[in-house]
């Protein structure tokens, strides 16, 4: 009986972490979870000399989905931008919601600036595609901001994040549905 009740207990336990840490409706990592690993990805690459990028994502126009076609309707929106964001980067690298329609990937131990921009296209690229809603077809577009890391550049966690902030508000008004650099 003891052991059962232990057993119980630690699965409740690793439930509520990854509740902690986890978007509740794309199942990936929450803006706690991401900056974290933003954090460690920042000390390794100091210590180890690798490239690493932070791409930070918005999708355009959301709140109309929203406002005409319903919540449940934009969550479902928001569940297969995840998925296809999670087919469109390596299993290595980290996807993140941080709420409403911001989305945040961590590229580890790239080698440039390139390697971050064509995963960025890769991640547009996968968007292109029409999703089927009911009996409505949706394109969804995106604009993102990236923030790299090469050398011995000294840039801390938070400092990255906002810099793909700043990135993707420029692309947002430079006319949507691209990237930019920061």
């Amino acid at each position: 009986l003891n052991c059962r009740d232990i057993s119980e207990r630690k699965a409740f336990e690793e439930q509520l972490t990854h509740q902690a840490f986890h978007d509740p409706v794309t199942n990936l990592a929450n803006r706690a979870l991401f900056a974290e690993r933003v954090r460690h990805a920042v000390a390794r690459s100091r210590r180890e000399d690798a490239g690493l990028a932070v791409i930070f994502m918005d999708l355009d126009d959301f709140k109309t989905i929203n406002d005409s076609l319903g919540h449940a309707a934009g969550d479902e929106v928001l569940m297969e931008v995840a998925k296809r964001l999670a087919t469109s980067i390596r299993s290595s690298d980290t996807a993140a919601r941080f709420g409403g329609d911001e989305f945040a990937v961590l590229l580890e131990d790239i080698e440039s600036a390139q390697e971050a921009a064509d995963t960025a296209e890769r991640i547009l690229e996968s968007l292109t595609a029409p999703l089927r809603l009911d009996q409505k077809e949706l394109v969804v577009r995106s604009s993102l901001g990236i923030s790299v890391v090469e050398g011995d550049v000294a840039a801390d966690a938070d400092e990255l994040i906002r810099n793909a902030d700043a990135a993707m508000y420029i692309a947002k008004r430079d006319g949507k549905g691209g990237y930019r650099l920061f």
